[in-house]
């Protein structure tokens, strides 16, 4: 899959980002909000990565218990993380893992346009951005540093468990670790691109103070605790909900912290608050139920729009037959074509100069259209365009599917379904009692 074919499949005005300033949990973020087409997009970019590529992602609740046995813990903070990110590291990323992607330059133009925003980093609150920073991050920051610590162990010093979880760093040891340790792993930190937040950043000797990590406390020799904080900053938001409601992004902030609660809950024993925790998962419960009704409603509604947008399969059909194929594409195709041709054989427009020369055709007469079967095909390999008039608006024009049905309704004069021009407030003219657009 080509990124720059996944763009095209939608009209490039509707793949925009509304930059917005959101109170998510206790902080506040820059959030880049997509519209529905570029979140659509991005779901498909998720999906082909995970099969391709796959990300092993280290849980929270995993990342505090694996130096449960460790005494020295040292803490790394990434500052901005997200708008740290460079988009020619992160597209030089995607060609490496996957080179079907396109070229570099192809990838960067994706990149800049739809992932990663001027002034604004990765864009934080589009479906993709989480896989492409575990991606960013396996290369330039775990690679590296699983290097230098097995590097360094190699010469004597003590051996180190590292684990991270998104922009946290953890590092940990029955020994000391050593600062020149620490430099080299700061080091690596900048070199990766990214800034180190002191104030989160900690070396702690768990026989004299806990180690704090992603929401749970650390004590020597004893077992794991969640953290006052954790509990403050929940119950705050439970009561928020139970009694103004929340929009969508404070019903996704609140839905991952209730499923972190309850994680820990079930794994982490010995926590001293014990009534406090009745109080609050009685408050989780209530919001749970609420929250499933909000989504019940959500949903319904998502399935009424799709169910509303969808055009009749019988229309598609004979808008293929009445549409001429022909016709349509001698007028898109800017070549000198016989007044009478019946048929087309021309040059491919949908092929690209790399993609010719690598299969040994030469440029013509790769191109045909067939006034029988009503479709379109590029014989040249690699490239194989095939489909119907409109699969060839959408190819050319960049329009999604719906978009080119309806303008190739308009071009040839085809009646819209019933009622579908009133559901979607579509300007039309009644002729001879149906509906066609204007």
């Amino acid at each position: 899959m080509r990124l720059s074919d996944l763009a095209s499949e939608y009209p490039r005005d509707t793949l925009t980002f509304n930059i917005v300033k959101e109170k998510v949990g206790t902080k506040l973020r820059t959030l880049s909000k997509p519209s529905p087409n570029l979140k659509a997009m991005h779901r498909q970019l998720v999906t082909y990565l995970e099969e391709r590529v796959g990300v092993v992602r280290f849980g929270p609740l995993d990342n505090l218990l694996a130096h449960h046995h460790n005494r020295y813990v040292y803490q790394l903070d990434l500052r901005d993380a997200f708008p740290s990110v460079s988009a020619v590291r992160l597209a030089a990323r995607l060609v490496a893992v996957d080179n079907s992607l396109g070229e570099f330059d192809d990838v960067l133009e994706f990149v800049n346009n739809y992932c990663v925003r001027p002034k604004v980093g990765l864009a934080q609150g589009a479906p993709s951005s989480s896989l492409l920073f575990e991606l960013l991050c396996e290369f330039w920051l775990d690679e590296p540093i699983l290097a230098l610590l097995e590097r360094l162990a190699f010469v004597g010093h003590p051996a180190v468990l590292y684990t991270r979880y998104v922009d946290g760093l953890v590092f940990s040891s029955q020994e000391e670790i050593g600062h020149h340790a620490r430099y080299k792993l700061r080091e690596i930190v900048r070199k990766a691109g990214f800034g180190i937040n002191d104030r989160k950043t900690h070396y702690v000797d768990r026989a004299e103070k806990p180690a704090e990590i992603t929401g749970g406390q650390l004590r020597y020799k004893k077992s794991a605790i969640l953290t006052d904080k954790l509990y403050q900053q929940l119950e705050r938001q439970l009561d928020m909900f139970l009694r103004h409601g929340a929009g969508e992004w404070a019903v996704w902030s609140l839905k991952g912290r209730i499923a972190w609660f309850e994680s820990l809950e079930r794994r982490v024993q010995g926590s001293d608050r014990r009534r406090e925790i009745r109080r609050i998962a009685d408050k989780v419960r209530r919001v749970k139920k609420a929250l499933k009704t909000f989504q019940d409603r959500r949903n319904a509604k998502k399935a009424q729009q799709k169910k509303g947008l969808k055009l009749p399969r019988p229309w598609l059909q004979e808008l293929r037959i009445q549409a001429d194929i022909v016709w349509y594409v001698r007028k898109h195709l800017p070549y000198d074509w016989a007044p009478k041709a019946t048929s087309i054989k021309c040059p491919c427009p949908f092929c690209k100069p790399g993609l010719r020369k690598a299969s040994g055709r030469t440029r013509s007469q790769t191109f045909t259209v067939s006034p029988v079967r009503r479709t379109f095909h590029c014989y040249n390999p690699g490239c194989e365009a095939h489909g119907d008039i409109i699969d060839f608006a959408m190819r050319l024009f960049g329009w999604d599917f719906k978009t080119a049905a309806l303008e190739i309704a308009r071009e040839f004069k085809v009646p819209l379904p019933p009622g579908f021009a009133q559901a979607h407030g579509l300007l039309t003219r009644v002729v001879e009692g149906q509906e066609l657009l204007l």
